[in-house]
């Protein structure tokens, strides 16, 4: 991503040993967006939405986020498969997508969280096998996330094909700027 690298790993002392994600930002200065990103999680929790187990600081002062590793494609993956190979994706598959990732976003901007920087890459659906999907969404990447944002908060980061333009406007965080960039991403 932009400000940060995620890791897969193993945790080892358990009898099998389960696979996690690493998030570690690339710069020690990127640290508050990651322990944002935590804290909002840890606010936050649903089905669809990571599940922040552990945090550790390295060495040269980073901070590190471990997530329950998700196995699945992002939608930049899934468009660039075989079966999406011109970028038509059956409209099957845009309806549950879109049904689900409408609940979760329903229940983030109930608790009063606007994710602001929802892009395919950040939209996960996880695999029941190496070859077929679950149909279950995974919404990742909550480090620019405002939480029960005010008239003076921003969103501060702007995606030119899926940002709504309200953001690059300098507009109060809505939970509709999250429904805008949702529809572009269907349409991606």
């Amino acid at each position: 991503g932009e400000i940060a690298r995620v890791y897969r790993a193993e945790v080892e002392g358990k009898i099998k040993a389960a696979p996690v994600a690493i998030k570690v930002p690339k710069k020690p200065v990127q640290n508050a967006l990651v322990l944002h990103e935590q804290e909002v999680l840890e606010e936050v929790k649903h089905a669809a939405l990571p599940v922040l187990s552990d945090r550790f600081e390295l060495e040269d002062g980073r901070v590190a986020s471990v997530f329950e590793f998700v196995d699945g494609l992002d939608l930049q993956e899934l468009r660039s498969m075989a079966a999406y190979r011109h970028g038509i994706q059956p409209h099957f598959h845009i309806g549950w997508f879109l049904e689900r990732l409408l609940g979760v976003l329903g229940a983030l901007h109930k608790k009063m969280v606007i994710h602001g920087n929802l892009q395919p890459k950040h939209l996960l659906i996880k695999r029941m096998s190496s070859t077929v999907l679950d149909h279950a969404v995974i919404l990742i990447d909550f480090c620019w996330a405002r939480y029960n944002p005010t008239e003076f908060d921003r969103i501060k980061i702007f995606t030119h094909h899926y940002s709504a333009p309200e953001i690059k406007r300098g507009a109060p965080p809505l939970p509709g700027m999250d429904i805008y960039s949702l529809g572009k991403c269907a349409v991606y």
